[in-house]
């Protein structure tokens, strides 16, 4: 009897699948072609992609799937920096980073990491562009005057590069830019937001300093605004910073805080779609486009601003995120503080105290979060002490659960489990008492209980919303 990853021909153990259906395997390239004679009269995607009414199109199951099934592989028919000036120097051939060393691209003086890096695939095409104005690249526009800058990486507009690929890429693959093209941009809301004003201000003129025959205006808005909202975050090995990369395919996903899909992201910038729970023929493929370790009212204000949307999916209408508390505050009391209405963030919306009943404004509680974030954005992610302090002060404010809680917890956990290879290679059982030792004596301070208790903890509810 054949089982599930058996061979189509021969029966025999198989790792390789057909890249179309992902559900028939083969022991290898000699039996793929030979059972494709066959195959091709079944083969078809598992997803379907429909039209939703509301959501525009969605990605659906074409059959039943188990965990670990792969649902899609698609290459990225985009990647490259943000588009928001948030990104760190990387060498625009292979993205690693320039903070220590660089090298200027001989033909366009491009940032790269070394000379060989000038005729990568990613850098080849747009060089020829950038070659035209070297200066541009660098330059700052003030009161709309071109400034010429020094060509150093920190003085480099990386977001340019992905706009400039998108620009180029109707003339390499019109079908790919066709795909991307199609994609949502919302511009409308983006003007309403004052996001377009920022790349009339920031990208339009450093773009319009070289002749690309569709850089108008409109294609630039629309590309920025398809980029914004339907990006994925990369971080390949060896790069300096987190890129984005455009996947048309997998773009048609809807969004949930709750997924029932995870990805993977090889560094050729493959994307993989897995199932991460059973999913039923029919059912919706959701992703999420969120941060999984926000709370509620943050992950929502963060969606309706980023991607125009306004999640009601099943974790952010319960007030408990689904038996995690992620977003729970204490009361003075002790008890547990909910929102009434997790979904409203009017005036008179509130959140209310589940042992004394007592009520607290839930603009009041979204501002105390906010607050907290940014104090921990503030922590930086090697420094326990810190992190422990932050635990600390905080809780009698925060559940125990709380998403900034368990992640200073799982930072501090990181830290504490790099320090200890660095000082124990292989270490022993026996070892565990010094080791904590030698870590309080690192650190000037006591590893607090709290700290340690961290190893024992149960937190199955980081794995259930995590996956």
């Amino acid at each position: 009897m054949k089982g599930r990853r058996s061979c189509e021909v021969c029966g025999i153990h198989a790792e390789s699948s057909c890249t179309g259906c992902f559900n028939v395997f083969y022991c290898g390239v000699e039996h793929q072609k030979q059972g494709w004679t066959n195959h091709k009269k079944t083969c078809s995607k598992p997803y379907t992609v429909e039209t939703d009414k509301v959501a525009g199109r969605v990605m659906v199951a074409a059959r039943n799937m188990e965990p670990g099934d792969i649902i899609l592989k698609e290459k990225a028919a985009l990647v490259g920096p943000n588009i928001d000036s948030s990104s760190k120097p990387v060498c625009l051939g292979c993205f690693s980073s320039l903070e220590v060393k660089f090298v200027l691209c001989a033909v366009c003086s491009a940032p790269l990491c070394s000379p060989a890096c000038k005729d990568k695939p990613l850098h080849k095409e747009e060089c020829k562009i950038l070659k035209q104005n070297p200066d541009a690249l660098y330059s700052v526009i003030k009161n709309g005057t071109v400034i010429k800058r020094k060509k150093i990486p920190k003085n480099a507009n990386f977001q340019i590069v992905l706009v400039l690929r998108g620009l180029l890429l109707k003339s390499l693959d019109v079908k790919k830019f066709k795909a991307v093209t199609s994609l949502q941009s919302h511009v409308e809301e983006r003007e309403e937001m004052g996001k377009t004003q920022e790349v009339t201000e920031k990208i339009l003129p450093i773009i319009q300093q070289y002749k690309i025959q569709t850089a108008y205006e409109d294609m630039i808005q629309s590309l920025c605004g398809i980029f914004d909202t339907n990006c994925f975050e990369l971080f390949p090995s060896g790069a300096g910073d987190t890129v984005s990369g455009v996947f048309p395919a997998a773009a048609m996903m809807m969004h949930s805080c709750y997924k029932n899909t995870r990805l993977t992201f090889s560094d050729d910038h493959v994307l993989t779609l897995l199932a991460r729970t059973k999913v039923k023929k029919g059912d919706r493929l959701y992703h999420t486009y969120a941060r999984t370790f926000n709370p509620t009212n943050i992950r929502r204000i963060g969606l309706f601003s980023g991607k125009h949307f306004s999640c009601e999916c099943v974790r952010c209408v319960d007030p408990t995120e689904l038996g995690t508390y992620l977003s729970a505050v204490l009361c003075s009391c002790g008890g547990k503080v909910l929102a009434e209405n997790p979904l409203d963030l009017t005036g008179s919306a509130a959140c209310v105290c589940t042992s004394c009943k007592k009520k607290t404004p839930s603009l009041q509680i979204a501002s105390q979060e906010r607050n907290i974030m940014l104090e921990y954005q503030e922590i930086p992610r090697d420094d326990v002490v810190s992190l422990e302090n932050f635990v600390e002060k905080f809780t009698n404010t925060l559940h125990p659960n709380h998403a900034f809680i368990t992640e200073a917890k799982k930072a501090t956990q990181r830290c504490i489990r790099k320090l200890s290879w660095i000082h124990f290679p292989q270490p022993q059982s026996g070892q565990v008492i010094e080791k904590r030792s030698i870590l309080s004596a690192h650190f000037g301070t006591c590893i607090c209980s709290r700290t340690r208790d961290i190893h024992t903890e149960r937190i199955d509810f980081v794995r259930a919303v995590e996956g």
